[in-house]
């Protein structure tokens, strides 16, 4: 679950291991009975632990999203 910002109050991972990751985003549950076109979305990212920290920036909308490599 994310905060109100969008964010996670705490990382996903404690310690970084270099490797892919899938974050999967509830976009269909995030817009509930408003509908939309997407449910499940899967987003691999390529992490390595010299990148100290990762944000995974996903704009949404009930049809579209998409995602980069945020600050």
């Amino acid at each position: 679950m994310t905060n109100a910002d969008g964010r996670t109050d705490e990382p996903l991972v404690a310690a970084l291991a270099d490797g892919i990751y899938e974050l999967t985003f509830d976009i269909g549950g995030y817009y509930g009975d408003a509908g939309g076109y997407l449910g499940l979305v899967p987003v691999h990212v390529n992490l390595t632990a010299s990148m100290g920290h990762a944000h995974v920036a996903l704009l949404v909308t009930p049809w579209s999203y998409t995602t980069y490599r945020g600050s």
